[in-house]
């Protein structure tokens, strides 16, 4: 969920390019890493692994889209074309800050329902950490949207995110009812988080060239 990629008046079209196809190759190797993790943890489930393993798997999966990102922002073209606002950059470092505790929360809830399940209220406390951390995501890119002074900028975001919004809330129908008539697998809902900060990315990539 980040305004990384702009149009920049000094970055070539070759830069942006070779940007656009970077970002979507993150984009299907984040997809898969996410399917690795989201069925290794249901096998782990299903399997009543030990509590370690669960927490070991979400380390590695943290690590692994971490480093994924690490590589694409180190790369020559898109350095080149990413927003360089001084919103954009707060924007980068407030989303970083929610992700270390987005994953830090996701291994104590993991943590704590495999090997000390909490009673009670406790118990839905700590279920619902992660989704705290993953609301300091969106009102990450809240306050952006507030504080972005470029209006091209703003506008690709507004724009990109209504893009994803719809894309999301079409697969959320369409595997509604492949589900109700027992014709596709249950999903957690979880999952739509990661699917749509996925389509955002893209929307992001196309709706900037298209404008530019």
């Amino acid at each position: 969920m980040a305004p990384d990629l702009a149009q920049s008046n000094d970055a070539p079209s070759g830069l942006t390019g070779r940007a656009v196809l970077a970002f979507l190759q993150i984009v299907a190797a984040t997809a898969v890493l996410m399917a690795v993790y989201y069925e290794g943890m249901t096998w782990l489930h299903a399997h009543h692994a030990p509590p370690w393993t669960p927490i070991a798997a979400t380390a590695a999966y943290a690590v692994a889209i971490l480093a994924l990102v690490g590589l694409w922002t180190r790369g020559k073209a898109v350095k080149a074309c990413m927003t360089t606002t001084p919103a954009a950059r707060t924007y980068r470092r407030r989303m970083f800050i929610s992700t270390c505790c987005y994953v830090a929360a996701l291994m104590v809830a993991i943590f704590v329902n495999g090997s000390h399940p909490a009673p009670g209220p406790l118990a839905y406390a700590i279920a619902i950490l992660p989704g705290l951390a993953v609301s300091g995501m969106f009102a990450s890119m809240g306050l952006y949207l507030r504080e972005e002074t470029d209006e091209f900028q703003r506008q690709v975001q507004i724009e990109s995110s209504l893009w994803a919004s719809g894309a999301v809330l079409m697969l959320c129908a369409i595997w509604g009812f492949l589900e109700m008539f027992q014709l596709a697998p249950h999903v957690d809902a979880w999952v739509i988080v990661p699917i749509w900060s996925a389509i955002l990315g893209v929307a992001n990539v196309f709706t900037r060239r298209r404008y530019g």
